[in-house]
């Protein structure tokens, strides 16, 4: 992400989401481990304009897990975020997000959160 572009709220629409349950491990006693269904899952994100308007929207392509431990207390959570797939609702402004002086897809495919 470059510094010219300000996320202010990231969410996870997990909640609305059907996680599906990750692989097993072998025979070690891990905490459970959940794949985000990537049909049901998007990240969305704000941005205040210039102190007078509110841009919304979200990327539509995105991959992650989710592993929790009840009895540690601890829940980790790690989503990699397709950058190309930005989603305002407007063409152009999603074409200057992608570019160089935002997003620049192109050299930075992947976002990485946890």
């Amino acid at each position: 992400m470059t510094k010219r572009l300000a996320l202010v709220a990231l969410w996870l629409a997990a909640g609305a989401a059907t996680a599906q349950q990750a692989e097993p491990a072998a025979a070690v006693a891990e905490a459970p481990g959940y794949a985000l269904d990537p049909t049901h899952t998007f990240v969305h994100w704000e941005v205040v304009h210039m102190g007078t308007s509110t841009i919304r929207g979200r990327f539509d392509r995105s991959v992650g897990n989710v592993q929790f431990d009840a009895k540690a207390q601890r829940i980790d959570v790690g989503i990699s975020i397709d950058t190309g797939s930005v989603n305002s609702g407007v063409k152009v402004l999603d074409t200057l997000l992608r570019g160089d002086s935002m997003l620049a897809s192109g050299a930075n495919p992947q976002a990485y959160f946890t």
